[in-house]
């Protein structure tokens, strides 16, 4: 008993990301932010050169990982930064190099299974969650969002995200989440992760989340062992993830009051719902690509965030933003849930078409084959 023990306690957990989404959406700021809440087991591993200097235009996709360890659980994070997508002629050419990626990795899980002797140590390169980033000066979803996202949804979970949020009043930020939330689940039906598997309506899981029974929560694919971590509300212990107070009053009495129940209840998906899109913020950086030092007056402590005229924006408070509850969702409450999705889903459906495809094309050469003998013998 003594080694499956340190065998479990040593296990590290396979977790990789993608960010996709339209240019000039901080998506790379967005990655910079998310890795300084990172605790590393290695401090060198945040000195790689994409988090060093200013921030530029990402040219080709590039991924970076990090061992980082969360609520005591060693975790290898893989993320991958994608070059952002033009609504122009370029569009399919950008989104199919994308998928690409996504089924190349399907392919060596693929490749690894059959073989006749398989490697235990193999990686798992599948992309687990993808966050879609949406831009927040329209008015909802424009039609290359919608465009993208149906198709990223044949291949992996997708996570819609408002970016640039410290651009919105609280007013304009919750119109253009019920605006998104429509377009997604009522009006096309994209099938972003978190979608019901019975289409049934989700705003009223919105009206009224907590008389909804537990059946729900099967729809998306919870794992099979109801007893697992994944299913369990966490709260994180580190810095990062700790909802703050700021000393400036950036919100407003008539914020979403649900908000408050969500965070305490983040592994129900029915909860999840409601708080889709995620709304985020960058940290503001100086000239030389280094967070700017922004100290609370009120508290004395040190934030990182945006520092405007009117008062402070703390990206972690999730009263300014849902940066720390995303965070959270993809590094805690729901991670199994997208690795079971990954595998038990979006892994197993490519499989079925690549052999179907197979077996077509076989059949399809076994028909011709059969055809020029017959011509053959007609001579």
């Amino acid at each position: 008993m003594g080694p499956r023990i340190r065998s479990r306690k040593n296990a590290i957990i396979q977790l990789n990301l993608m960010v996709v989404g339209m240019t000039g959406l901080g998506k790379t700021s967005f990655i910079r932010t998310f890795c300084e809440t990172l605790v590393t087991r290695k401090i060198e591993q945040k000195q790689i050169p994409a988090l060093q200097g200013p921030v530029g235009k990402t040219i080709d996709s590039y991924s970076m990982t990090f061992d980082i360890e969360e609520e005591g659980e060693k975790i290898a994070l893989t993320i991958v930064d994608t070059p952002g997508l033009t609504d122009d002629f370029n569009l399919d050419k950008q989104l199919y190099e994308v998928l690409h990626y996504l089924e190349y990795q399907f392919d060596i899980t693929l490749a690894e299974e059959s073989k006749v002797k398989r490697n235990p140590k193999a990686l798992d390169n599948q992309i687990h969650a993808c966050l879609y980033f949406i831009d927040p000066s329209k008015k909802g979803l424009t039609l290359s969002d919608i465009r993208v996202l149906k198709k990223l949804t044949t291949r992996v979970n997708v996570i819609p995200v408002v970016a640039k949020a410290d651009q919105l009043t609280i007013s304009q930020r919750n119109s253009i989440k019920k605006a998104i939330f429509h377009d997604i689940f009522e009006q096309h039906k994209i099938r972003i992760y978190g979608f019901p598997e019975d289409d049934s309506d989700p705003s009223s899981t919105s009206a009224a989340a907590k008389d909804e029974s537990d059946s729900d929560d099967d729809l998306v694919g919870r794992p099979r062992t109801s007893g697992t971590d994944a299913t369990r509300p966490r709260t994180s212990g580190t810095d990062a993830t700790r909802p703050r107070t700021s000393g400036t009053d950036y919100t407003n009495a008539d914020a979403d009051s649900d908000d408050e129940d969500a965070a305490s209840d983040m592994d129900d998906i029915t909860v999840l719902r409601k708080i889709m899109p995620f709304s985020v913020i960058s940290y503001e950086e100086d000239p030389e690509g280094l967070p700017v030092e922004i100290v609370d007056p009120a508290t004395g402590e040190r934030l990182k965030g945006r520092q405007y005229p009117w008062g402070i924006v703390d990206v972690l408070d999730p009263n300014h933003c849902d940066f720390a509850t995303l965070r959270g969702v993809l590094l805690t409450t729901h991670r199994k849930i997208f690795k079971d999705i990954t595998f038990e889903k979006y892994y197993e459906q490519y499989r079925t078409e690549k052999l179907l495809a197979r077996k077509a094309s076989r059949l399809m050469r076994e028909d011709v084959k059969k055809k020029i003998l017959d011509d053959l013998r007609d001579l």
